[in-house]
């Protein structure tokens, strides 16, 4: 029984020794940053320098941030907020939302969320201070989901569409144009082993989603 319970304090402690990191590109900045959330350091990469060498940019503090969620490699996209020093960072495949504040060095996970693998290479956005996925692939089929993050839940919710959407927003070309309101799509990708034989469909076509009420919030 000793024995067995030193093996398993072993391989809890090695668990916990694995670090996290949380690595972006900051469209903002114009420099790509990583977080290792064991020493909580903020590290940005070195102007000029192939391969990338890393110098360190501050040490932060964490929020409800659990490495067990971070436990796999995730790929992180960010998104720029509308106050200056804030960023979000997305991890790919969960809907986890992360927030950096660059101005306070903190970082915190701000969502409840527990959805995993359906929205891998979604298209996201800021629209009006609120983040929306557009899209996506996950468990072997593409998808044309329509959600946003809503603060007050820390939840994702579905959009409704006054039409159909495509049949796809998955691997194509994809956007949302703030002026115009609209976000558009085109030349995705279907796929479904449970349709056409599992083959990929290709679509041509391009598509305008407008979130405004005067046009019903519709595709077309």
């Amino acid at each position: 029984m000793r024995k067995l319970l030193s093996v398993y304090l072993c391989f809890f402690l090695l668990f916990n020794l694995h670090a996290a990191e949380i690595k972006w590109l900051d469209e903002t900045y114009k420099k790509v940053y990583r977080i290792d959330t064991q020493t909580q350091l903020l590290e940005q990469e070195k102007e000029g320098v192939n391969p990338i060498l890393w110098q360190k940019a501050g040490t932060i503090k964490m929020i409800g941030v659990n490495e067990y969620d971070l436990s796999t490699p995730l790929r992180f996209v960010c998104l720029q907020a509308d106050q200056k020093y804030i960023r979000y960072l997305l991890a790919d495949c969960t809907q986890q939302v992360y927030q950096f504040d660059f101005e306070r060095m903190l970082l915190e996970r701000i969502d409840d969320t527990f959805y995993r693998g359906y929205n891998c290479f979604s298209v996201r956005f800021i629209r009006k201070g609120e983040i929306y996925s557009f899209g996506g692939y996950g468990m072997s089929r593409s998808n044309n989901l329509m959600t946003y993050y809503q603060k007050v839940t820390k939840e994702w919710l579905a959009l409704t569409a006054a039409n159909d959407a495509p049949k796809s927003i998955s691997s194509g070309l994809g956007g949302y144009n703030k002026e115009e309101d609209i976000f558009y799509s085109g030349l995705n990708v279907s796929i479904s082993p449970s349709e056409n034989e599992g083959k990929h469909h290709y679509d041509a076509y391009f598509y305008a989603y407008s979130f405004k009420k005067t046009l019903g919030n519709a595709w077309a």
